[in-house]
């Protein structure tokens, strides 16, 4: 949530931008993870993250709807696959039973980056008298640290447990043992795409990428709208920031208990579910206050139950078909369409 954009955008432009970044992302995700199964995800993810912390540390330089635009476009292309390469490459490291509470970790930084991000925006917003907007402070203080910590994880990131420099000998031999005797994945498999094309010809397949749209609707209107929801209340742009801190963490809170709960008993499901309700909760109580001024308290709380579930059945939904797709090939490519869906 920025302040006054001096972009000069409308309403509509404002929504055109924030849904044009999906279109790169389902188009150029399948591609890139490909590339990032064939040639290391470690490489492909820092290449990545460079890009797209490059395009957010560019954004301030642009002074109209179409520059900024543009920007949008290639951060929809570098973020494209990064998810998806981030869950095949903790596939190869941790057994089935313990995937779901690492990718819930993974998540919940996510969420505690948003958190921080309106954390970050309050202290911005807080700078007077100077020549360029809080925003555009804010693009590049979020960009710099980005670019930063991509080179750092080009060098440090392993291609896999063997070629870890911070395991000795004996921890790598483990390692590898601990993959062959429990995990997901037939270990050091050579990519061949048309043994990865064969994912589509399962039913199952298809039953898991429409539980991924319908997972869409939770995350993501939680995580582009909060501000929008919060700012509802009545508060200011610089405390609307602020206060959508706490739903984020706890958010982030909630994500962890589901997984590691899920990882306890190895259930998916009843997990999946449980999320949805809970934000679904969120949304029907929020939706049905007529006047939030007058109830603000209860607004605020629904803000907390919506992010409650957003995160936790992507995990989950992730880890249950990483988890039943021994192929490797086969496992990058319905990740990488199923989370850009």
């Amino acid at each position: 949530m920025t302040d006054d954009s001096d972009l000069g955008m409308t309403d509509d432009q404002y929504n055109l931008l924030l849904s044009i970044f999906f279109v790169p992302f389902v188009v150029f995700a399948p591609p890139i993870a490909m590339l990032g199964k064939k040639f290391s995800p470690s490489r492909v993810l820092s290449v990545l993250m460079f890009s797209f912390g490059s395009c957010t540390l560019l954004s301030p330089a642009a002074y109209n709807f179409s520059g900024i635009f543009a920007l949008r476009w290639f951060l929809g292309m570098s973020e494209a696959a990064f998810f998806p390469l981030v869950i095949y490459y903790l596939t190869t490291f941790y057994r089935r039973g313990e995937l779901a509470r690492r990718l819930a970790i993974f998540y919940a930084a996510s969420n505690i980056a948003n958190a921080f991000s309106g954390l970050l925006a309050f202290g911005v917003f807080q700078i007077e008298n100077t020549s360029l907007p809080g925003w555009r402070y804010l693009f590049l203080i979020e960009g710099a640290f980005t670019v930063v910590f991509a080179i750092f994880a080009f060098f440090y990131l392993p291609k896999n447990p063997q070629e870890a420099r911070f395991l000795n000998e004996e921890e790598k031999r483990l390692a590898f043992h601990r993959i062959q005797v429990d995990s997901s994945s037939i270990v050091n498999e050579k990519f061949n795409l048309r043994d990865a094309l064969q994912i589509l010809k399962r039913p199952t397949t298809y039953a898991f990428l429409i539980i991924e749209i319908c997972l869409g609707v939770p995350i993501q209107a939680v995580a582009l709208f909060m501000p929008q929801i919060v700012q509802r209340l009545g508060y200011s742009t610089v405390k609307t920031n602020l206060y959508t801190v706490a739903p984020n963490v706890t958010g982030a809170v909630m994500l962890l208990i589901l997984a590691f709960s899920s990882d306890a008993v190895r259930l998916r499901s009843p997990f999946i579910v449980l999320g949805f309700l809970l934000t679904l909760c969120g949304f029907v109580i929020y939706a049905a206050i007529d006047d939030v001024n007058a109830q603000i308290k209860l607004a605020y709380y629904a803000c907390f139950m919506m992010t409650w579930g957003t995160s936790a059945p992507s995990v989950l939904l992730s880890t249950w078909y990483n988890n039943n797709t021994a192929h490797e090939g086969q496992r990058v490519l319905l990740t990488s369409i199923g989370v850009p869906l």
